[in-house]
């Protein structure tokens, strides 16, 4: 089975904090997508932010997430497995 990250087990993700990483793998080093918008319009996470993982569900595949530094009044939000292990999981969580 597939990891969400690739220096830390499924379980050890909750409680950590993850850097988010939005580059766009085909054309490294251009702008690409810089931002991550919910379904009502607002901002869930920009490249560079420091997201918390609150939770996983590993029947629907999704990940809980917590930005704190989110000013808007959207704060916690889930994500498929598959975009957190692109936007997050490909280097070690931020509070290591």
């Amino acid at each position: 089975m597939e990891r969400l990250n690739a220096f830390v087990d499924d379980a050890g993700c909750i409680g950590r904090n993850f850097t988010a990483w939005l580059e766009d793998p085909e054309n490294p080093g251009e702008d690409g997508i810089r931002d991550v918008y919910g379904d009502a319009g607002q901002i869930l996470y920009m490249h560079g932010e420091s997201v918390m993982v609150t939770g996983i569900d590993e029947q629907q595949k999704l990940v809980s997430m917590l930005n704190r530094q989110n000013t808007e009044r959207y704060e916690g939000f889930m994500i498929p497995f598959s975009q957190f292990t692109r936007n997050f999981g490909m280097w070690p969580p931020a509070d290591i």
